[in-house]
């Protein structure tokens, strides 16, 4: 795989779903090898954020990154966007706290991504193939990973609702196949959490444009995108755990009642995993 970079500067503008704030972020090409970077202003300083498992803050209901007291949110499917198009380089400048929600999906990153072009720049990524299957387990959930020639994500959903149950999607990587199969997913929750989460601090800007939105019994603001877009939204945000590691990995991995949490910490062990690999290799 070649190291790729935007051609040229552009700039979205939104609010974000969990503050509700007006939030504008700017993309920048990158040098190779400089990876995704995040550029804030802190009390008159630039401060800037890498987008490395290092770098995580927390996983409440969002990816958030981190440098010291500078936190970034809710930006997993902006990375998503820019890991499913195999960009390896760029550098986002924002003075706001959060990334913009958009309408929920990675699609409007996507969509201005490959309108302001594509550059490859000669260097190559690492790649990293899961040397044999192993499961990680945490709460409910699990995701299982084994050998794959390919990046293959299947998961499968499980919430016990009349209009999701057992919704399961298999997806085989591409950036072809993310645009047209991934992309578009929007994230989604049940109305009987809404106050919930607003009286924590949460989903303070979620509303019928941005998020799919389930009552007891249906899906109050049809229509779907996709028939199985809930399980198709949790492999976009598998992605973006996906994109903190510092190299591409080949593998199938298998999703259960999945998220944020579960993901990046799966993702973690998955690194200790593949990071050992190496060093017997090296001995």
């Amino acid at each position: 795989m070649i190291q790729k970079t935007i051609r040229k500067s552009f700039c979205l503008k939104g609010h974000g779903v969990h503050f509700n704030k007006k939030a504008e972020v700017i993309f920048h090409p990158a040098e190779p090898n400089t990876g995704i970077r995040f550029l804030l202003l802190d009390k008159g300083k630039q401060v800037t954020v890498s987008a490395r498992m290092d770098s995580l803050a927390h996983t409440h209901y969002q990816l958030s990154l981190k440098k010291k007291s500078v936190v970034i949110h809710t930006v997993e499917h902006l990375m998503s966007a820019l890991y499913g198009l195999g960009i390896s380089n760029c550098l986002i400048e924002t003075e706001d706290l959060e990334i913009p929600i958009l309408d929920g999906s990675s699609f409007p990153f996507v969509e201005q991504l490959l309108s302001c072009g594509l550059v490859e720049q000669g260097q190559s990524i690492p790649v990293k193939e899961t040397p044999h299957a192993f499961t990680v387990h945490r709460d409910m959930g699990h995701i299982t990973v084994q050998p794959s020639d390919f990046l293959e994500i299947h998961c499968q959903l499980d919430y016990q609702h009349p209009d999701i149950t057992k919704e399961s999607f298999h997806y085989i990587h591409s950036p072809d196949s993310f645009v047209t199969e991934i992309s578009k997913a929007r994230t989604f929750g049940f109305l009987s959490d809404w106050e919930p989460l607003k009286s924590k601090g949460y989903a303070l800007g979620s509303n019928l444009e941005n998020t799919m939105v389930f009552d007891s019994q249906k899906l109050v603001n049809p229509p779907r995108r996709y028939p199985e877009e809930c399980a198709r939204h949790k492999i976009l945000d598998f992605m973006a755990a996906l994109s903190l590691l510092e190299y591409r990995v080949k593998g199938r991995f298998d999703l259960y009642r999945s998220g944020h949490s579960m993901d990046t910490y799966f993702v973690s062990e998955l690194n200790k995993v593949l990071q050992n690999e190496l060093n017997n290799i090296l001995e």
